[in-house]
Formats: structure tokens, C-alpha cells, sequence
């Protein structure tokens, strides 16, 4: 009596002996592709973004001047390609890699906002003389800024918060009293009681 695996076995010595199983047939290779054809390819690919930010850019003082960077690096991807190496290929990434970063930074937006442009005039250099309406009313509008930024502060204090409101409201008494009756006294009273 056999086994199933004896059975099995002889089946298969038979098959081999009789031809029937041939052997697999070989695997044909793809063709060998150019490393130098791939690495233009990426060269390529990292000029056309170049471009696309340079295409994007378009600060009056700079712009004349990194087209001519561009214009250089196209010159250098050109002659690359007609005499491939692959440590000039390297260098030409890093190059073209390096100034596409540079732009897109550049015309990226600011990390920080930038510092408060508020125009603040000293009050103590002003001196308006009561018969100018157009003095009087620019010490006045110093004075309206200078007040609020006081107020401000006074309502952000937490110790002594009612003495510094206190010292606003005399503030706006004054700035009141000066925009029915502006004297050069009641400006420089107005003016000391802010230092």
C-alpha cells in the first residue's frame, strides 16, 4: 500500500520523465534606463518651480535681478545637459533648490506683524498758539490719543486702578475745558498732568 505522498511523487517523476512541464520562461529585463535622462528630470522639475515663484514675484527692486540668477541657472541646467555630471548635477540642485527657497521666503508673510506704526507727537514740543484754529485743533487731537492710551492703561492696572481712572477723568475734565477755552496755561496744565 502507498501513501497519498508516495502517489504524489511518483505522478510528478512520471510528468518530468514524459516532457510535459517545461520550464518557466525567462523574465525579460526592462530596458536600462539613463541615470543621467532621470537626474534631468528632477534638474527639470526644480527649475520649473523656480520659475513658478519667479513668474509670482513681484517686488519693483528685485525683480530684474533674480530673473538674471534665473537666467544664469537655465544657462547652467543647458550645459549640464549636453555634458552630464553627476556632481555638477548635484551642485546645480542645490544651487536652484537654494534661491527658489529664498524667493518663496521672500513672498511668504510675515512671522511677526510689524511694529506699531502709531505717529506719537511729545506732547511738552508741542506749542499752539490760541488764535491758529488748525494748531489748536492738532494739539487737541495729540492730546484726545494721548488720553485714551492713559485710559487704557489705567483700566489694564490692577493695583492702584482707581487713582490712575481718577487721574484720566481730571484729564478729560481739562481736555474739555480747553476745547471751550484753549489757553496756553490750561495746555501746559493739561500737558504736566500727563507725565
Amino acid at each position: 500500500m502507498t501513501t497519498p505522498v508516495s502517489k504524489c511523487c511518483y505522478l510528478g517523476v512520471a510528468i518530468a520523465t514524459l516532457g510535459f512541464v517545461q520550464p518557466a520562461p525567462a523574465v525579460e529585463k526592462a530596458p536600462a534606463v539613463d541615470p543621467a535622462v532621470a537626474e534631468m528630470a528632477v534638474v527639470d522639475s526644480d527649475l520649473a518651480r523656480f520659475e513658478r515663484f519667479l513668474k509670482q514675484y513681484d517686488h519693483p527692486r528685485d525683480k530684474e535681478y533674480v530673473g538674471e540668477i534665473f537666467g544664469v541657472l537655465q544657462e547652467r541646467v543647458e550645459t549640464l545637459r549636453k555634458n552630464f555630471d553627476q556632481l555638477k548635477a548635484d551642485d546645480l540642485r542645490f544651487d536652484i533648490n537654494t534661491q527658489a527657497q529664498r524667493l518663496a521666503l521672500a513672498m511668504a508673510p510675515l512671522v511677526t506683524p510689524p511694529a506699531n506704526q502709531e505717529i506719537r507727537l511729545e506732547l511738552e514740543d508741542l506749542n499752539p498758539n490760541p488764535t491758529k484754529k488748525a494748531e489748536v485743533a492738532a494739539a487737541l487731537a495729540a492730546l484726545d490719543h494721548a488720553i485714551a492710551r492713559r485710559e487704557k492703561q489705567a483700566k489694564a492696572q490692577t493695583a492702584g486702578r482707581e487713582a490712575a481712572v481718577a487721574r484720566v477723568e481730571s484729564l478729560k475734565k481739562k481736555r474739555a475745558d480747553l476745547a471751550s477755552n484753549f489757553t496756553t496755561a490750561g495746555w501746559l496744565a493739561a500737558v504736566m498732568e500727563l507725565k
